[in-house]
């Protein structure tokens, strides 16, 4: 468990490392969606991980479990809004990804 654990942390580190290198970031809102539903996996991930090798108590993790879900709910919305109202998707779909990030960073905090 703990090499999973390593190794979802280091993903983390990956994904973090490739965005601060100036690697290509999605540029389409499809792409932003696709970044955004990778990071929920993400996020689902190290948490379960950090469980795993004793960094996150289990209601923490719960916490953060329970964030993802809304955060995959906030992606779908927007993804729906974006058909109708390019520019209101667009914005949801901001917001959604500023949490993500927020959960991203308490994660390598805890790590």
């Amino acid at each position: 468990m703990k090499r999973i654990a390593r190794y979802s942390a280091y993903l983390l580190l990956l994904v973090a490392g490739c965005a601060a290198l100036g690697l290509p970031q999605p540029q389409t809102f499809n792409e932003k969606i696709a970044a955004a539903y990778t990071t929920v996996t993400q996020v689902r991930s190290v948490a379960a991980s950090l469980v795993g090798v004793g960094k996150l108590s289990p209601d923490d993790a719960q916490n953060v479990q329970n964030q993802a879900t809304h955060a995959r709910d906030g992606i779908e919305l927007a993804r729906k809004a974006h058909l109708t109202d390019p520019k209101a998707g667009a914005a949801k779909l901001d917001s959604v990804t500023a949490i993500l990030n927020t959960l991203n960073n308490y994660l390598k905090a805890r790590q």
